[in-house]
């Protein structure tokens, strides 16, 4: 096993560990990964997430407009 060997192997694990982190943190309320979380009433409350709900209206008028393409909830066969 060579250097390049160890150093592989550790990059793994330390994604794998972060990605393990990263869950648990995110796991305590749904707002662990949003920037507005230490300041929002939403996360305190546990009320609806002002930022969730700008973003969806903003897709669905942008669907509406015909920027973006509507989802297709079928497949093709």
């Amino acid at each position: 096993m060579n250097i390049l060997d160890v150093l592989i192997i550790l990059a793994v694990v330390f994604a794998f560990v972060g990605a393990i982190r990263s869950l648990i943190k995110g796991s305590k309320n749904g707002c662990a990964g949003c920037a507005s979380a230490p300041s929002c009433t939403a996360a305190q409350t546990g009320g609806k997430c002002p930022a969730a709900e700008d973003m969806l209206a903003r897709a669905e008028k942008a669907v509406d407009e015909g920027k973006i393409p509507p989802a297709h909830t079928k497949r093709s066969a």
